[in-house]
């Protein structure tokens, strides 16, 4: 029996009762005899861990991962239902041992899950970041990061591993998207015979496609290492600097995100001749809208002068 007997200086103390009754002949409780214990520090305890438990749980609720401990046999303890979300399957699936972690994990990514998991045990800190696929229930695949951290019994064996999950689908469909992206980019940079370039407001190239070597005989690595006195003749320097110029002032009167020029240049060539291009070019603006670059299109326009003259 436990009660709240009385109340101290600094709150309540709990105590606890333990005793025997004892009857009369004719079956009546004549009297109790027991003890009274001052159970009062237990139950702060009781409270005091309670309270951290309430806490832990608010904390793991707020976490956008699944926490959980999983076992040598890949038999996983989830600490709430996230892992419902992820996976599809039921906690309790989960919980009864109907399903493993290993279940989930394509064959052709088992050998890597099981590596990285192996190389953390020879580090000092036994922990490991690993990205995997896992079927789902609805037979779709999602990616998924997992953080652990092995925890090792008295002989040195691993007893258990503690961690989150966390679904990182998403970010990898971004990833792959732009990798198709900059794939697709490059392509186009290196097929198209226009020379594609960008420079900043001091007119120094930042890039330039691969077609530049057709155009001027340089290499892009070379043609970034060069000066605007490198690339145009004298009398394109002075028009190319007088239509930025005038670019520039116009877009601190009156701002035009569509604002563009075309000129017609004379470039320099590695072998000593010079070419006539036409410029396209437009400024780079930042999410205010502001230029911070240039954006060019350089085309060889040599038969049309010749056709000129």
């Amino acid at each position: 029996m436990n009660a709240n007997s009385h109340e101290r200086e600094n709150g309540i103390l709990w105590i606890q009762g333990r005793g025997q009754i004892f009857c009369n002949a004719a079956g009546r409780i004549d009297y109790i005899s027991g003890v009274f214990f001052d159970i009062s520090e237990h139950k702060e305890v009781e409270e005091a861990l309670r309270q951290s438990e309430e806490k832990y749980r608010l904390l793991v609720n707020q976490i956008p991962s699944v926490v959980f401990q999983s076992y040598t046999d890949w038999s996983l303890d989830c600490l709430d239902r996230k892992i419902e979300s992820l996976t599809g399957y039921a906690k309790e699936d989960f919980d009864l041992r109907r399903l493993k972690w290993c279940d989930l994990i394509p064959a052709k990514e088992m050998d890597y899950v099981k590596h990285t998991f192996v190389d953390a045990l020879k580090t000092s800190h036994t922990s490991y970041v690993q990205e995997h696929r896992i079927r789902k229930k609805s037979g779709e695949y999602a990616w998924v990061q997992c953080r652990g951290q092995i925890f090792l019994d008295d002989k040195g064996k691993v007893a258990y591993v503690s961690g989150v999950t966390f679904d990182i689908t998403q970010r990898k469909q971004a990833e792959t998207a732009l990798q198709e992206s900059e794939r697709l980019y490059r392509l186009l940079a290196e097929n198209v015979s226009d020379v594609i370039w960008t420079a900043d407001l001091n007119m120094r190239l930042t890039y330039v496609s691969p077609s530049v070597k057709f155009l001027r005989g340089f290499t892009p690595e070379e043609v970034m290492a060069q000066s605007i006195e490198e690339i145009l003749t004298p009398a394109s320097i002075e028009l190319a600097r007088k239509t930025f110029a005038d670019g520039m002032a116009l877009e601190r009167s009156a701002p035009d995100p569509g604002r563009s020029w075309t000129l017609e240049l004379e470039q320099l060539r590695k072998d000593g001749s010079t070419v006539w291009v036409e410029v396209k070019a437009s400024f780079l603006r930042d999410e205010q809208g502001r230029p911070v670059g240039i954006l060019g299109v350089t085309r060889d326009i040599s038969k049309q002068q010749g056709s000129r003259t």
